[in-house]
């Protein structure tokens, strides 16, 4: 069977009428019936009954229209593909994230940009916020998922999604308290934070939760990664305070981690260039924004304590 004679088949049987069939294809009506009659020949069967009155599919005809709608919508979109491959062939994107981003909604935008890219290489980098202003600015990042707390000239932020600022403990701990009590015990507890020279924005925003609460953890320890963090917590060793889209991402690591979302909130969003970037910088972004707005809408309501730190 040819494209062309499905392409013009389906639209007869869409409209069941020659005349404006051959109208919104742009042919001429004996050209139209031509190819319903070659397309009926080939298959040795009748696809429409028709008079001088009407036009109607028959069951062979019916059926024909379901796979024909799938079989054009499957060469559109290949041709697309291929078109897009072709266009975007050796062009390289190069994106910086927050590491909290990866345990939630990124790997969703990362598929949804290579089906919807194809062709298309991206380079990945775990960046803090402050770093990704700082590779933005320079021209040696495209695209930044970064939190909203940084704002500067030159750039612009598109927000995503909010993060709560999230208690994170060992669950062998059993810490069942809440309000002061909550904090009391975890007073004296070891405290692991990020290094002052990786985050000192974010650090200065757990702190501040923390002086509001009414005292200062005893950091013992500080590194750079987000990832560290998780491990030395669900190890037993430490707390912390860390944001995240959803406590239950602590779940899903399966770390035996507690977690405690605060009233606290920070944006996530993607910064880049305010003039200046590329067709492909903002393509990625308005899928971005797509896939956000699913994650919202599926995301499992939270049992969350909505704790707060004293005023």
């Amino acid at each position: 069977m040819k494209i062309r004679n499905l392409r013009v088949f389906l639209a007869v049987a869409e409209e069941l009428h020659f005349r404006r069939a051959a109208e919104r294809l742009g042919m001429a009506q004996p050209l139209v019936s031509r190819d319903v009659h070659d397309l009926e020949a080939e298959l040795g069967v009748a696809l429409f009954s028709r008079t001088n009155k009407w036009v109607k599919l028959t069951p062979a005809g019916a059926e024909l229209m379901k796979d024909a709608a799938k079989i054009l919508d499957l060469e559109e979109k290949a041709e697309r593909n291929v078109r897009m491959i072709h266009a975007h062939a050796g062009e390289r994107i190069r994106i910086g994230y927050v590491g909290s981003l990866m345990h939630s909604i990124l790997p969703a935008i990362l598929a949804r940009i290579s089906a919807e890219i194809p062709g298309l290489s991206i380079e990945l980098r775990e960046l803090f916020t402050g770093e990704q202003v700082r590779e933005l600015l320079g021209k040696r990042l495209d695209l930044g998922f970064v939190r909203s707390w940084i704002r500067k000239p030159g750039l612009s932020f598109s927000p995503l999604v909010e993060e709560s600022f999230v208690v994170i403990l060992p669950e062998q701990w059993a810490v069942v308290e809440r309000g002061e009590a909550f904090w009391k015990r975890l007073e004296e507890r070891p405290f692991v934070s990020f290094a002052e020279s990786c985050a000192t924005e974010l650090n200065d925003r757990v702190f501040s939760i923390c002086a509001r609460s009414g005292f200062v953890p005893r950091n013992l320890y500080a590194v750079d990664t987000y990832e560290a963090i998780v491990g030395l917590v669900g190890s037993g060793l430490c707390w912390s305070i860390v944001p995240a889209i959803s406590p239950g991402v602590f779940r899903s690591l399966g770390r035996g981690i507690e977690a405690v979302e605060l009233e606290e909130k920070a944006s996530l969003g993607i910064a880049r260039e305010t003039a200046g970037g590329s067709h492909v910088s903002g393509r990625i972004v308005a899928l971005a924004r797509e896939v956000a707005a699913d994650y919202l809408e599926c995301a499992e309501p939270q049992n969350s304590s909505g704790l707060s730190s004293k005023k």
